[in-house]
């Protein structure tokens, strides 16, 4: 592919549009990041094989994998008859479960549906599990057997998979109907019950009411081919009351489309046993089981969850072909390990991961129960790119994913010759009176001088605002602050890059707040007795409760926030996060700077010089020709922040210039 093909692709897509023609943008791109533009177009090429930004994984990259394959198939034939247990598996079905049946029996907690039968009429959550797990130890044959219990998951791990794996999918709205999705997604989704679960696999239920105990379901469907084993599995749906949010059936899985539309399917090896006893069937009526994944996502359902074991690979080239999403789960140390299957459009729209994304669930041992123990049944995530795909340096590929989706300013080299009479007023801000300016406004050289004086000096905490009063802070953002009510108790105010905290400070003291967050991704609080501090982490949700806090500020911050603290829809997804956890008429308010062209982007790049240089021992050249790299930022104008948190559901209350000299403009919002 050569650059007039890369151009008719981006021309095509609408991408680089603001660029005069793609051999620019490559040319400048591999000047500007030491790269040869072959490497440019390369990478270009690879976004442009990109849909709508999932990844796809190559046949050299997933050759490599522990959990793909990327191989010739036939759907007519079962290509897992010899994926044997292991002896230690085999092992562990022959286990005693009689001892421990209760861990494999759902539990009940604050937050599960209650059922409504006369048996469990007006009884709190641990009194229905107390009558529970008394009942179970003189049920075995009723509604359990050692060999049934051996098949069914620890019920620790069952909240994992919902807490950890579908929680988040019912959240990003995959279950909600596109076109409602696609403006604004219901509140309480997490209540609300939209969900249709279908346990492909249903053995004793246990699965199968673990997904009915969570109110976001609707309703579950269950099969069981086994009729002993369809009778317990009915006893226990009648012990834990659901008859009527379970629906049984006794007969092998179909793919009725009435019950796939719009379901969770789960599906839970073994599956049919062989003749082999050593043999776990990975296929349903011998079709291999990413067809069968393929089949359910045609008769309508949204996603299909398979446990399959820690040996199992999943053939992507089938994936791409039929334009499959998946992404791997591993529990902990477990055997076994979830594919998470659903159709790209979906996943694109939900704006999921990277296709082969590698997740690990583990017990998340930070969160305590009500009684200040360590709660088992919650759970973290850390995930990565399990699939390589060939690319060029980090910080080449970032800047080409914003230019692919959308142009954007970002920082670079600093040209003092051009716009001088505005540098010099903002060198004039900077540092006062100790400016080295001749009778010439129109000489870089005093812009030159000025830099070099300051260059390598201790720079006093007064200039960087360490010692800022409230009185100054209040006349600085009086426009903003007239939106925060002086006679109320504001009970938690969330200052996200807090820096040294002075903002934090100037607030707590002219405000009566009870509980102060400063976010950052590091720490630099001059005053922490003030406020507690939240570590921001790359791509991951602020750990803050959902509508949480009553104020949120974001001074001068949403230029330095880079790709890595984004998540995969961009500011939409970070200030997304921030919808999350504020309160029903929270306050949001934002200053930063309104930049619209390259010339006003760098005139904020040299104020940013400016406060770098008394601490920059290098040269002043090196300085402002690599400012890019010394100082990454990515702008973004006042009408497009505006615009997103509107589509988010925030209502504007204010907006308007407070600084001409550097493009500083503020925007007060409403959580509505």
């Amino acid at each position: 592919m050569n650059a007039n093909q890369i151009k008719s692709l981006c021309r095509e897509r609408g991408i680089l549009a603001s660029l005069k023609t793609i051999e620019e943008c490559i040319h400048v791109t591999a000047q500007k990041y030491n790269n040869t533009p072959k490497e440019v177009e390369d990478i270009i090429i690879t976004f442009m094989m990109d849909e709508a930004r999932i990844v796809k994984p190559s046949v050299k990259d997933v050759s490599l994998s522990k959990n793909f394959i990327d191989e010739k198939y036939d759907v007519t034939v079962d290509d897992q008859q010899q994926n044997e247990v292991k002896f230690s598996e085999q092992e562990y079905l022959n286990r005693d479960f009689r001892k421990i049946v209760a861990t494999r029996f759902p539990v009940f907690d604050a937050y599960s549906y209650i059922p409504t039968t006369p048996q469990f009429r007006r009884m709190p959550y641990w009194q229905i599990q107390k009558y529970i797990r008394d009942k179970l130890s003189s049920l075995e044959g009723i509604n359990w057997s050692n060999q049934t219990l051996s098949y069914a998951r620890n019920n620790v791990i069952g909240k994992h998979i919902i807490e950890c794996l579908v929680f988040p999918l019912v959240k990003k709205g995959l279950f909600v109907d596109s076109k409602i999705a696609g403006s604004k997604l219901p509140d309480n989704l997490n209540v609300t019950p939209h969900v249709k679960i279908v346990d492909a696999t249903g053995n004793i239920g246990m699965d199968s009411i673990t997904f009915a105990l969570e109110k976001f379901v609707s309703h579950v469907t269950t099969y069981e081919i086994l009729p002993e084993v369809y009778d317990m599995l009915l006893n226990n749906i009648k012990l834990y009351g659901m008859n009527s949010r379970i629906t049984a059936y006794n007969k092998r899985f179909d793919y009725n489309p009435s019950i796939m539309k719009d379901a969770l399917v789960m599906i839970d090896p073994p599956y049919e046993s062989g003749n082999n006893s050593n043999n776990f069937n990975l296929s349903i009526d011998s079709f291999p089981i990413y067809f069968v994944a393929q089949k359910i996502l045609d008769a309508g359902a949204k996603c299909v969850i398979l446990t399959m074991p820690k040996t199992y690979r999943y053939n992507s080239k089938f994936a791409r072909d039929h334009n499959q999403y998946v992404s791997v789960y591993q529990m902990g140390n477990k055997n076994n390990k979830l594919f998470l299957i659903m159709n790209m459009e979906d996943a694109n729209r939900i704006s999921m991961p990277g296709f082969g994304t590698f997740t690990t669930i583990t017990a998340d041992e930070s969160q305590k129960d009500y009684y200040g123990k360590i709660d088992q049944y919650k759970c973290k995530t850390h995930s990565s790119d399990e699939i390589q795909i060939k690319s060029p340096p980090r910080s080449l590929r970032e800047k080409l994913e914003f230019l692919s989706a959308k142009p954007r300013l970002i920082s670079g080299k600093i040209n003092i010759k051009m716009d001088i009479p505005q540098k010099k007023n903002i060198l004039t801000k900077v540092f006062g009176k100790d400016v080295k300016f001749t009778n010439n406004t129109s000489s870089a050289m005093d812009i030159q001088n000025t830099l070099k004086f300051h260059m390598g000096t201790v720079e006093s905490e007064d200039k960087w605002g360490f010692n800022k009063t409230v009185a100054s802070f209040s006349r600085k953002n009086a426009q903003l602050l007239k939106f925060v009510h002086s006679d109320r108790i504001i009970q938690t105010y969330m200052d996200i890059g807090c820096g040294s905290g002075v903002d934090m400070v100037a607030m707590m003291t002219k405000y009566t707040i009870k509980k102060g967050i400063c976010a950052d991704i590091k720490d630099m609080r001059i005053d922490p007795d003030k406020s507690d501090f939240l570590k921001v982490k790359p791509r991951t949700p602020l750990d803050v409760p959902d509508n949480s806090v009553d104020l949120i500020t974001i001074f001068h911050t949403l230029h330095h926030v880079q790709l890595d603290y984004l998540h995969d829809n961009g500011m939409v997804g970070y200030f997304s996060n921030i919808h999350r956890v504020a309160k029903k008429g929270a306050i949001v308010l934002i200053k930063d700077h309104d930049v619209k062209t390259q010339d006003e982007a760098s005139n904020v790049d040299f104020e940013h010089a400016c406060y770098t240089i008394s601490s920059w021992k290098k040269s002043l050249p090196e300085l402002l020709n690599n400012y890019g790299t010394i100082e990454p930022m990515i702008y973004y104008s006042a009408d497009e922040i505006i615009s997103i948190m509107e589509s988010l559901g925030f209502k504007l209350l204010w907006t308007g210039v407070m600084s001409k000299l550097t493009y500083i403009y503020g925007v007060a919002f409403k959580k509505m």
